[in-house]
């Protein structure tokens, strides 16, 4: 790559074994690339794409809904500056 840019592909994975029938198989796949740029010692800008499959990564507190798509993606923005 050119030099101040930096990328990725990652794939993350859990699965629940537990004695509650409620969690028993719960699962997660996550397949996600990023890209990064950074002009400067400073700056960095990053970009993350993910696919998931699986509602594992949700908090309940946040989605109570029981029906929640299993199915589904997220895209991520990232500007930082460095002291």
């Amino acid at each position: 790559m050119a030099p101040g840019w930096s990328g990725f592909l990652r794939y993350d994975g859990l699965r629940i074994q537990h004695d509650n029938p409620l969690l028993e198989g719960s699962r997660v796949k996550d397949l996600s690339v990023g890209l990064g740029w950074q002009p400067d010692q400073h700056w960095l800008l990053r970009a993350e794409w993910h696919l998931i499959d699986g509602t594992t990564w949700l908090s309940v507190r946040d989605n109570p809904q029981p029906d929640l798509e299993k199915h589904w993606q997220m895209v991520l923005f990232q500007v930082s500056y460095r002291l």
